[in-house]
């Protein structure tokens, strides 16, 4: 029997992905996708995950979301199963996406709200940074 694919996103509670459209946030005029997918991606970073609830929320359509950020949610399934296979089952997929955005929204939400003003654009940009340095350490150090 063929199990249909999900057509939504579901997360514990959309009035935390709406907060941070919010004027005052950083992230004032971005859209709920983009909110779901740096959540999604600080849980997956953090190695946060928090099975949902029975009673959920519907946060987004998937046909709004891009080829990229399709690949990114299938690619972070496929790591933290460490099964390819798992490509093969839609469902899965994205409530892996939805367990580690649960998560990280509350990691998201402490870095924007949880410090001055300006401090999270410029430690966001710090992390990134470090973790581009630890990943090319780690190249150059296999390559020689």
């Amino acid at each position: 029997m063929e199990r249909k694919a999900p057509d939504r996103i579901y997360v514990p509670r959309r009035a935390e992905f709406n907060k941070l459209l919010e004027v005052g946030s950083p992230l004032a005029g971005k859209e709920l996708k983009h909110i779901f997918m740096f959540a999604l991606t600080i849980g997956y970073y953090e190695k946060l995950r928090i099975e949902l609830p029975k009673q959920k929320e519907d946060l987004i359509r998937i046909e709004y979301l891009n080829d990229k950020e399709k690949c990114i949610i299938e690619a972070i399934a496929i790591e933290s199963c460490n099964d390819i296979n798992i490509i093969l089952d839609k469902k899965k997929i994205y409530s892996i996406a939805e367990e580690f955005a649960a998560a990280g929204i509350g990691v998201l939400k402490n870095k924007i709200f949880g410090s001055e003003y300006g401090s999270f654009i410029k430690s966001t940009g710090n992390d990134c940074l470090e973790e581009v340095n630890k990943i090319l350490s780690e190249v150059i150090e296999k390559i020689d």
